[in-house]
């Protein structure tokens, strides 16, 4: 059987939660295989286990990042000009090619280009989603009107899914949609083990510091590796991997490690309010101390369920660079861990729910 997941670009998170989806769908469904139509860099998807064919698709944008935490209006919209509305010739032509391939259903992880398509294709569609991009571009459009029009072309698709799932935090709640807990993908090494394979002492904190796939600077490395204490720092996003102290250990984004194990075996993950890391951080029951993207729509519904469900606090992000945070970690250390013995990952009703719409075509 084959499925093909439409998957938006906007940064890592968008593909960790549909790989998340993949794989529990796959432990359903013998011999499945997957078309995989995004601009996420194929290594991104080469960790899954999952049997999949990698197709470069740029079919949604989301929005321009200059850096983790800010956005590019003007720049989004130029991209938004070139893609909306959505070429009909080009629907067309992926429809025929997934109909060629046999399909039997069109996912998509925010990317309602996949619906278009699935319409076209005669096949079922599901969206999943905690916002849709309307809501997004709406919510922006006070500071760039443009961004209005380019929802409006957006938001007849949704409706048109035949299933609608959204994954708490969800931004704009619809009554007509499935709900689900954070979906987030699974650890495979226990926390020991990547402890030991890290090199970090037992007596030692891990603190993991992650800010999403966006490439960013790390202004703070000095401050760390001249911090006292019993702290041993991992720094995700760097250009290569690299033990630049005896405290100090960074990575790139294509790293060998898989990172929801290294959530997991942190004592601590300081990083960016963004819905993979709150998925990870959430079902490890990691103290979290996040930064939040200013002016940004979904940080509302994220940060009051951070506040509700996850030891941590957030963090002033005036203090990035020069990392006065460090300041607080023996606060953030003693909060007490959460326990998700028995939690349900929103994966699982995810793959059950598409299942069932499978038997049912």
């Amino acid at each position: 059987m084959r499925i093909a997941i439409f998957i938006s670009s906007h940064g890592f998170g968008h593909a960790a939660r549909a790989t998340a989806i993949a794989e529990a769908l796959s432990k359903r469904i013998p011999n499945l295989q997957f078309d995989l139509l995004t601009a996420v860099p194929e290594w991104f998807f080469k960790s899954a286990h999952i049997q999949f064919d990698y197709h470069y698709l740029d079919c949604d944008p989301g929005l321009k990042q200059t850096n983790p935490f800010d956005v590019d209006l003007q720049g989004s919209a130029y991209a938004l000009n070139r893609l909306l509305p959505f070429d009909q010739i080009q629907i067309k032509t992926i429809a025929k090619r997934l109909n060629e391939r046999r399909c039997r259903l069109i996912l998509c992880d925010v990317a309602v280009f996949g619906i278009a398509v699935a319409k076209i294709a005669r096949l079922p569609s599901v969206l999943v989603e905690n916002f849709t991009w309307d809501w997004i571009y709406h919510a922006l459009s006070p500071r760039l009107p443009i961004l209005g029009h380019y929802a409006d072309i957006l938001a007849p698709l949704i409706p048109q899914a035949d299933l609608h799932i959204q994954t708490q935090p969800v931004c704009s709640p619809d009554s007509r949609a499935l709900t689900v807990p954070p979906v987030s993908r699974e650890p495979r090494t226990e926390r020991q083990t990547t402890r030991e394979r890290l090199g970090i002492d037992a007596k030692k904190h891990l603190i993991f510091i992650t800010l999403g796939g966006v490439a960013h600077d790390h202004p703070y490395l000095q401050h760390l590796i001249d911090q006292p204490g019993p702290y041993y720092f991992l720094v995700a996003g760097a250009e290569s991997a690299n033990r630049i102290a005896h405290n100090v250990h960074i990575l790139p984004a294509q790293s060998t490690y898989f990172h929801p194990d290294l959530v997991h075996s942190a004592d601590l993950v300081i990083g960016k309010a963004g819905y993979s890391t709150l998925s990870e951080v959430f079902h490890a029951g990691t103290r979290f101390a996040y930064f939040c993207r200013q002016n940004n729509p979904e940080m509302a519904a994220l940060v009051t369920f951070l506040n509700h469900t996850v030891p941590g606090v957030e963090l002033d992000m005036k203090t990035y660079a020069h990392a006065c945070w460090l300041q607080q970690l023996p606060d953030l250390l003693s909060l007490p861990q959460a326990d998700r013995t028995g939690m349900n990952n929103g994966a699982e009703p995810t793959a059950d729910a598409i299942s069932s719409l499978l038997q049912h075509h």
